[in-house]
């Protein structure tokens, strides 16, 4: 789980029933009204897929209980004729502190006659080096009237990415959607873009990214 996020549960349930869930958030071993987080959720045979607001609360390391019976209204210790009681510990992370460049570019080389192709390199890194989601979006942009796109390499440690490219417009994005289901160690991804000037004076490359979500639910699966 991440402080102050949403924290993915697949629950899976061998019958219809119902669901009540506490979460010690404040890690003081009990389980308060204000830290049940599924109240008589009503599950379906299967996997049931659900989610959990985190709180932004100090302490890391704490405790959840889950409840699942044909029985409504069951507080954390109360006796049911049927179902199951599960406890879990869970981790509490602090958001992954991931540097992406934000940066507007204007090259002075751009300033001769005859403009040679030259390289621009986008970088993500993940500085934690624990396992995280990044979701981003790198966006280049340029005048076509005074640059024309040569060509460009993307190489990343494992993550998935799409890119648009728009040679009419001048723009060139890298989208790295969320991945939820394989966090890696290394979310580095870096891309080569070549550009060519067409004529003189100076052309302004202007590189954004936009961060789309950061999630981080701690190792492994902790609701199972």
């Amino acid at each position: 789980m991440i402080k102050g996020g949403t924290a993915k549960v697949n629950v899976t349930a061998s019958t219809s029933g119902y669901l009540n869930a506490w979460v010690d958030f404040n890690g003081d071993w009990g389980w308060e009204n204000n830290e049940k987080v599924f109240n008589d959720e009503p599950l379906s045979p299967g996997i049931n897929s659900l989610e959990v607001q985190v709180p932004e609360e100090d302490n890391e390391t704490t405790f959840a209980r889950f409840r699942f019976s044909t029985v409504q209204g069951l507080d954390p210790c109360e006796y049911a004729p049927d179902g199951e009681v599960e406890d879990y510990k869970l981790l509490i992370f602090d958001p992954p502190m991931l540097t992406a460049e934000n940066r507007e570019i204007i090259d002075e080389a751009l300033n001769i006659t005859v403009c040679n192709n030259f390289n621009l390199e986008l970088w993500v890194r993940n500085i934690t080096g624990g396992l995280s989601v990044v979701g981003l979006d790198f966006i280049v942009e340029w005048d076509p009237a005074l640059m024309e796109y040569v060509t460009h390499q993307t190489f990343n440690h494992g993550l998935q990415y799409t890119e648009k490219l728009n040679e009419s417009e001048g723009t060139l994005l890298i989208n790295i959607p969320p991945d939820t289901v394989n966090p890696v160690t290394d979310d580095d991804i870096w891309a080569n873009i070549t550009l060519h000037c067409l004529g003189e004076g100076v052309s302004d490359v202007n590189v954004s990214s936009i961060e789309t979500i950061w999630l981080w639910d701690g190792v492994g699966e902790p609701f199972g």
